[in-house]
């Protein structure tokens, strides 16, 4: 039953998938953030809310423009479903909307094969990715997405790899700009301020915990599932998985490089739940398709239930 209705694209799947997302996130906020909220922390709450339905919307959209998956509502449902195992990405409000503006580079850098003007989508994915530093800095590692569109779609054209240049040159003019107003232009020094990574064994651990890892895993078997079921079908469902590992690998080196105090397993959830969403795709019997859906569904729920009830 679930298989069968987000094997659509209707209103309703949004509808149902938004309302369990907002319900749940205002769940959260109730039983986790035991402070009381003032008036700027509920403003907080509902822009961030806002910016989780919309990033929902722009996975539909990568979805149904870029055909990363078959036309379904299965990639959604997984994102959200990841966010149900993993709440406490959604209390960090750097986290939602770091990968808010991820997922819109990723679609502008999606286009760049197809697109006549590809430096502008370039350009759009640069200051994008610029954006999301503000939240992140170490989002800067998804400049490796951009340089890879380049080297594969636009290696003879010089004029691209400066259109990557002028893209950063243009947002650190910008926030200059910006900051001078309020006389905190020490930010830029401040908050860009990149240390040589020394690789703590133990710091790593205590960033990801057993349940992370075995996430890592299962994604990582998934993706090669669904790179030997789908290299039969040509090389444009290959490139778009190997396009999605590269996000995800990227996703996470940067929790890797983020402070302990960050949750930023967020911005692994799209890819994750794309290579979810192709696994289903390729189960031809209609059974085994509802019960492994059914099946996501439900270690979701009970990984929520087991960490924060039991």
């Amino acid at each position: 039953m679930i298989s069968s209705f987000f094997a659509k694209t209707k209103p309703i799947n949004y509808v149902v998938l938004l309302v369990f997302m907002g319900l749940f996130y205002c769940a959260l906020l109730f039983f986790w953030e035991r402070d009381v909220m003032g008036f700027k922390e509920i403003w907080l709450s509902i822009f961030t809310l806002a910016i989780l339905f919309l990033s929902v919307l722009v996975i539909n959209e990568l979805v149904r423009q870029n055909k990363v998956t078959a036309l379904s509502s299965f990639a959604m449902l997984f994102f959200v479903a990841l966010t149900l195992a993993f709440p406490q990405t959604l209390l960090d409000e750097n986290a939602v909307l770091a990968n808010f503006f991820i997922l819109l580079a990723i679609k502008k850098l999606l286009e760049v094969k197809e697109a006549k003007n590809a430096k502008h989508k370039i350009f759009d994915a640069t200051l994008l990715i610029c954006v999301a530093s503000i939240f992140y800095k170490w989002s800067f590692v998804y400049m490796g997405a951009i340089v890879f569109a380049i080297n594969t779609f636009e290696s003879k054209n010089f004029k691209t790899w400066l259109v990557l240049l002028l893209g950063m040159a243009t947002f650190f003019l910008l926030l200059w700009v910006v900051l001078i107003p309020f006389d905190n232009v020490g930010f830029l020094q401040t908050h860009y301020s990149f240390f040589t990574l020394e690789m703590d064994i133990e710091a790593i651990l205590r960033k990801l915990g057993a349940k992370d890892i075995v996430f890592f895993a299962i994604i990582l078997l998934l993706a090669m599932i669904d790179f030997f079921k789908l290299r039969k079908k040509g090389g444009g469902r290959l490139i778009m998985i190997r396009n999605m590992l590269l996000f995800f690998t990227l996703a996470v080196i940067l929790i890797f490089l983020e402070s302990e105090e960050a949750s930023p397993l967020l911005l692994s959830f799209f890819p994750a739940a794309v290579f979810m969403t192709n696994f289903i795709e390729t189960i031809g019997k209609k059974g085994l398709k509802e019960l492994s859906v059914n099946l996501f569904i439900l270690t979701a729920f009970m990984v929520f239930l087991l960490e924060n009830l039991v």
